[in-house]
């Protein structure tokens, strides 16, 4: 795929409705067709957008079960919109985007910006981490157990984190980390089990002070303690619940950059319901 660094790049790859239904089509079925439904893989195609399945009659379209669904817009104010929010990541804003692709109502432009942003942040927390990783294991006297927490490290930030109650360190690790990532763990003596698997592991660590995973396991800790007032969360769930929160708000401050990650998690986020872009 070709790098959209100018506007001159966008719109020669995006520039019509065409370009932008053929790109997402791919992205949705890198495969070919699959019907949502039965899984069937023929479908007759009604008109440029919608499918009927040949199996189980089922009828969609490439838009459907995503963010683009129901839109009122054109396809190339939506690409416009995500390249500009990737191009400026958090310094974009909805007057940005209002001027950006062309429209004259604020309200549309803010709600395609939220869209935009649930997207994001809902794609951070079902992203796994990769690259190098710090990985611990810390006891929480507010929850009187311990918790695996995981933290993305990229350009000497915390990148993206993910955590949970304990879990086998190994089984935490093949959940959260892609293969292919550096490990790196104080006192862990899975990695010859994961090594197999594509895992790597930093070696001359015992000197190496974790600074991520000590920063996200007092900004957790503390976060734990304002959910609770301070008193201890007996119940598990909640506990695990009150951890997958901490993450999502975590994650969401990441503003993808990569354009067509952006797109990937416009295509992987379920509609937005109670938000509408109707001019």
């Amino acid at each position: 795929m070709k790098n959209i660094e100018t506007l001159a790049d966008f719109d020669s790859e995006f520039g019509t409705e065409e370009q932008c239904l053929h790109f997402l089509t791919n992205l949705r079925w890198p495969n070919g067709y699959r019907c949502p439904r039965c899984r069937h893989d023929e479908a007759w195609l009604l008109n440029e957008k919608k499918y009927k399945c040949k199996n189980c009659k089922y009828q969609t379209t490439v838009t459907a079960g995503t963010v683009f669904q129901d839109t009122h817009l054109p396809l190339t104010c939506w690409f416009r919109a995500v390249w500009y929010i990737s191009s400026n990541a958090e310094k974009a804003t909805a007057i940005g985007l209002q001027k950006e692709i062309g429209i004259k109502s604020y309200r549309t432009a803010f709600l395609i910006f939220q869209k935009i942003k649930y997207a994001n942040a809902h794609g951070n927390s079902l992203k796994p981490l990769q690259g190098t990783v710090e990985v611990g294991k810390a006891f929480f006297s507010i929850v009187s157990c311990y918790v695996n927490i995981a933290v993305e490290i990229k350009n000497g930030k915390s990148r993206y984190i993910q955590a949970s109650l304990q879990e086998d360190l190994n089984t935490f690790i093949e959940r959260n980390i892609k293969p292919q990532s550096i490990i790196l763990a104080e006192g862990w003596s899975g990695s010859h089990i994961l090594a197999a698997k594509g895992y790597g592991k930093k070696s001359n660590t015992y000197s190496y002070s974790f600074p991520y995973f000590k920063k996200a396991r007092k900004k957790l800790e503390s976060f734990l303690y304002e959910k609770s007032n301070g008193k201890k969360i007996q119940d598990k769930n909640l506990a695990e619940s009150l951890i997958r929160e901490f993450c999502q708000k975590f994650n969401a401050k990441i503003v993808e950059t990569d354009f067509y990650e952006l797109l990937q998690k416009m295509i992987q986020v379920k509609p937005i319901t109670d938000l509408s872009d109707k001019k």
